[in-house]
């Protein structure tokens, strides 16, 4: 890297009058983020998340960053080594001599598929090649990373200047990294070029973004020894819009909870970042979760004696009622003895929960909550009054009846038919059917403009449990242009059995039968109509 990070061979050649690679008036990437940034706000002003290149092609879209991330994260990353080899070629070409025609080629290469695979790769070719102009490649990536239009090459600018240090592009860098899609690039730039203000660039960085960005950034700094990043970390690094079980155990073992909370007194931020971090280990997933932090058992002890015998948080409800359903888990507690788990321990902990449970305050905490019109109040309200066997259908159904809320989900989980015969009437009323019984269609049926369609998913998947009941619910399913709809709507008619359907459902299903562009629909309507079973939805709606 030393070689290439000064050498610089000179000579003639020049970016700026040459054709650029892309339409006329192209709106650079670089330039739509900078419109978007604020002095003293953090992350983008509202629009700057839509990328100039994003297109309205009703295809399936992944959220920012999300598709590196999710490869990146779990296995995949660095393995296209003759892509890289071919890359590496066309940059040797342009860097020689850039002509529109060479330029376009190497353009149109960068924006085939993604470039997470080739990155690695291409980067040990490029530090590695003695033949290489160090001052034209700074010049490409620059110019690439200012004015590219598309998010592939503006992805490999950034990862390319990470590598060359006689210039400090950090704010250039830092910039794109705003945007989740750019972040994971950016981190690897500042990690590589920033020397030893890379931490602090990175940190920096991590308050500008709540998705992948942050799950990339805080993954690069577990080895920090800086206090700030470590106590920002216990209290928010932990935090993003993606799984807190991301970050959970590295910011619990770089930010040093256990000694934290071994403290005599704990700072109100910490102890609430505490729980929802013991939380997140508890949930486990993605990443390392309590079986592995081996100061669970000392941590979740001292979290519980921070919380004293009278804590006030509904969130510190929560938090005891997770750490109950652990304790109640029935796994292998002769391996977690190992780590401290021990059957006094657990005893001594459920003694405490038992206490903080039966506290006369948390009702009343807790029907203020449920009355809340604030979707974040609600749901941690509603969350805790699970941990005290409160029933919350009713709160559920009149926030849909009021228009404060979209809980379908929530109050078809009743097997009560008194209750779903409200629900079915309330979803008639506020669901335009006439509006979705357009016709079957291709559609996916994901985004906001298909709001009402998703509504309609979560009522129709339970409607299967409750045979005769929502008919115009259904039919109104088996005529949607979404697909999911669809197999919703025919999941229940089968669910009934032929016996108990309405007298039009059969010359219906007849009829769509010939309107039906997908062949998974057609196979299922044909079962439906010949009596047979389909198989429950593999998914469950929750978490749309």
């Amino acid at each position: 890297m030393g070689w290439f990070w000064n050498s610089a061979k000179g000579g003639a050649w020049d970016l700026s009058s040459v054709e650029r690679p892309w339409p006329p008036g192209a709106t650079a990437i670089y330039a739509h983020i900078s419109e978007h940034v604020s002095p003293g706000m953090q992350g983008l002003t509202e629009g700057g998340e839509r990328l100039p290149d994003e297109k309205d092609d009703g295809a399936v879209k992944w959220a920012a960053g999300a598709m590196d991330g999710v490869f990146g994260h779990h296995g995949g990353g660095g393995s296209e080594k003759s892509r890289a080899k071919v890359l590496h070629r066309a940059i040797g070409v342009v860097l020689k001599d850039a002509t529109p025609v060479k330029l376009g080629k190497l353009y149109e290469q960068l924006l085939q598929d993604g470039v997470l695979d080739t990155i690695d790769p291409l980067l040990e070719l490029i530090v590695g090649d003695r033949d290489l102009d160090a001052r034209r490649m700074e010049e490409l990536a620059v110019w690439l990373a200012t004015r590219a239009p598309d998010r592939e090459p503006v992805k490999f600018a950034i990862a390319v200047l990470g590598v060359i240090r006689d210039e400090d592009h950090s704010d250039l860098i830092a910039t794109l990294g705003r945007h989740e899609e750019f972040t994971l690039y950016a981190a690897l730039a500042l990690s590589n070029r920033a020397g030893g203000d890379a931490e602090r660039k990175l940190f920096e960085l991590a308050q500008h973004v709540d998705g992948w960005g942050r799950i990339h950034i805080v993954k690069r700094l577990a080895g920090t020894s800086d206090p700030a990043i470590k106590t920002w970390m216990l209290r928010e690094g932990f935090k993003n819009s993606i799984m807190y079980e991301y970050l959970a155990y590295t910011c619990a073992t770089v930010g040093g909870l256990r000694g934290e909370l071994e403290r005599e007194s704990v700072d109100p931020a910490v102890l609430a970042g505490a729980g929802d971090i013991i939380q997140a280990l508890i949930a486990g997933g993605p990443a390392q979760d309590m079986d592995d932090y081996a100061d669970g058992a000392v941590v979740v002890e001292r979290y519980l004696h921070h919380l004293g015998s009278d804590p006030k948080e509904v969130g510190q409800l929560i938090a005891a009622n997770s750490i109950q359903r652990f304790l109640d888990d029935t796994s292998d507690w002769k391996a977690r003895e190992t780590r401290g788990w021990t059957p006094t321990v657990r005893t001594s902990l459920r003694e405490r929960i038992v206490a903080i449970r039966a506290l006369p305050q948390w009702k009343e905490r807790v029907t203020a909550g449920l009355a809340s019109k604030d979707p974040n109040t609600f749901g941690q309200a509603d969350e805790a009054a699970k941990a005290l066997g409160i029933d919350t259908w009713g709160h559920h159904f009149a926030r849909l009846e009021s228009g404060d809320g979209d809980g379908w989900y929530f109050v078809m989980r009743t097997d009560d038919p008194g209750r779903i015969d409200r629900v079915i009437s309330l979803a008639e009323r506020l669901i335009p059917l006439d509006k979705i019984s357009t016709g079957p269609a291709e559609e996916t049926g994901l985004g906001r403009e298909w709001a009402d369609h998703s509504h309609l998913d979560f009522v129709l998947q339970d409607l299967r449990r409750f045979p005769g009941k929502g008919w115009p619910l259904i039919r109104t399913g088996i005529r949607s242009p979404v697909i999911r709809n669809r197999h919703m709507a025919l999941r229940a008619l089968s669910a009934w059995g032929k016996a108990r359907w309405p007298s039009t459902a059969e010359a219906l299903l007849t009829s769509t039968l010939k309107d039906e562009p997908t062949k998974e629909v057609r196979d299922e309507i044909d079962l439906v109509l010949a009596g047979k079973q389909l198989e429950d939805p593999k998914i469950d709606l929750e978490g749309q």
